[in-house]
């Protein structure tokens, strides 16, 4: 993924001066946007890519589905069934 088409948007963005990521690695990234004296205001956002979060969730999933399956827990017949009208 690359970060060139994206564009934070911040409240009131026209106020910022200075906006760039300080950091990008493998989808993830940190965001700034700075705002010049006096009301020197700096915003930070983190960038997590939404594979990151699913793809380790899918992986536990199909986990503990193949390798662990439910016991059963149905009751065995010990005596036969009794019929009626014999």
């Amino acid at each position: 993924m690359s970060f060139d088409n994206f564009t934070a948007t911040v409240a009131n963005e026209d106020a910022y001066e200075h906006r760039h990521w300080s950091s990008r690695y493998c989808g993830f990234g940190v965001y700034e946007a700075e705002n010049d004296p006096p009301c020197h205001s700096l915003v930070r956002a983190l960038v997590i890519p939404y594979w990151s979060i699913t793809t380790p969730l899918t992986f536990l999933s199909a986990y503990l589905l193949l390798k662990m399956p439910r016991k059963s827990n149905q009751m065995k017949m010990t005596e036969p069934i009794a019929t009626e009208g014999k």
